[in-house]
């Protein structure tokens, strides 16, 4: 980029120029605001391209200009240790900038103040500064004061104090501060209950696309605590969270198709949901999923890739999983008869207590049921099955 001196009007290349002066005639460079915008234009293209020497010169030749998102840039540089980083220049850059009422450079001096970079570390001045940021409506500075507070970080612990600086970065959008209110209210640890509120900060942060919100805000409207009731509204967050890749609300958007509950009963979809859920490690999708292709619901009858999907959850530790698995070895459905194979998974769900599993374990020892007989444990797991009656 060239730009004309105003005095000998030579075209001077901006890489040429070490200050403001030109270099033929020596004289102060006045600078128009179109030249002063693209030499903004052109500082950020050099940081963008890593350029930090040439950005740093560009921003510098800013300074007299008074461009405030210059000085902001070069305290930025200054800060980091690995654009040279020298805590007394940024504190300068960032002390000129805040003098401006910058809420970014008033934020920035918060830190600088709260770390003892560059200055002596002053939690009153840190204080200051991060409330004159969130005075001018920078949510960062809000958060921080919240963590501060919340923690008792060279403050007093104060969780309502907290909450209320939480609240006001998370009206301006700030998802880690709307996840904070949310817990907040939701789990009742730190200040009292309120689920109402929870919900409404749950819906915040699910409006903004974070998936888990999205999923808790389905949960909250099918069963009511927080909101009023509604299947329609319910379905629509559990969609919104299952095409986001969530397995649980794929799970649940799934039963909601099957049953019709909130939108109308559609059994293929039913299958496309709880498969999405069972790829996705869902044991209660993979689960959902053996039983409607064991039962033929949204598609053919298939034992197959019911035996298969059984056998995954059974695997994963689901005892439900692991007698329908047993059942489906010792019948030779989907997979090849094999009592052997069965005793195995009926045993895997008996030593985690499921009464059928026991009863069915002590019959194949007490009969010789396929296996070398063996009374004295089929004798046990009877007497383990009778303590679930």
């Amino acid at each position: 980029m060239k730009i004309k001196c105003n005095v000998c009007n030579s075209e001077i290349d901006v890489k040429q120029l070490s200050n403001n002066f030109c270099p033929y005639c020596e004289n102060e460079l006045k600078l128009s605001q179109e030249y002063i915008d693209d030499l903004y234009k052109l500082a950020l293209s050099f940081y963008e391209k890593e350029d930090y020497q040439n950005a740093k010169k560009v921003f510098h030749m800013l300074e007299k200009y008074d461009v405030v998102e210059a000085l902001l840039m070069l305290g930025a540089l200054y800060y980091d240790e690995n654009t040279d980083e020298d805590f007394m220049e940024a504190y300068k850059y960032y002390k000129k900038a805040a003098d401006t009422n910058n809420e970014i450079a008033q934020y920035a001096l918060g830190l600088m103040y709260s770390n003892g970079d560059g200055v002596l570390k002053n939690i009153n001045e840190a204080i200051k500064y991060f409330k004159l940021s969130a005075k001018n409506g920078y949510p960062n500075a809000m958060y921080t004061l919240g963590v501060m507070y919340e923690q008792g970080l060279d403050v007093e612990k104060n969780y309502i104090e907290a909450l209320r600086w939480f609240e006001e970065a998370g009206e301006l959008g700030l998802v880690s501060a709307q996840t904070k209110a949310a817990n907040y209210y939701y789990k009742g640890e730190k200040i009292e209950r309120n689920l109402e509120k929870a919900a409404y900060w749950s819906e915040k942060l699910a409006e903004q696309g974070v998936v888990d919100a999205q999923y808790n805000m389905g949960r909250i409207y099918l069963s009511g605590n927080g909101k009023e009731q509604d299947d329609i509204k319910a379905v629509y967050w559990f969609k919104q969270a299952a095409e986001n890749g969530d397995p649980e609300a794929q799970n649940v958007l799934a039963a909601c198709y099957y049953v019709g509950r909130g939108v109308e009963q559609d059994y293929s979809q039913t299958l496309y949901w709880y498969n999405k859920s069972a790829e996705s490690g869902n044991v209660e999708g993979m689960f959902s999923l053996a039983a409607r292709y064991y039962e033929g619901e949204g598609s053919e009858v298939n034992y197959e890739k019911a035996a298969y999907w059984y056998e995954k959850a059974a695997d994963l530790g689901d005892k439900d999983a692991q007698v329908l698995i047993g059942e489906c070895y010792e019948l030779g459905r989907g997979v090849e008869q094999s009592y052997e194979m069965a005793l195995y998974w009926y045993e895997k769900a008996a030593e985690q207590n499921d009464k059928d599993a026991q009863y069915r374990v002590a019959q194949y020892y007490i009969e010789g049921k396929y296996v070398t007989q063996d009374l004295d444990k089929g004798l046990y797991w009877y007497q383990e099955a009778s303590k679930n009656e």
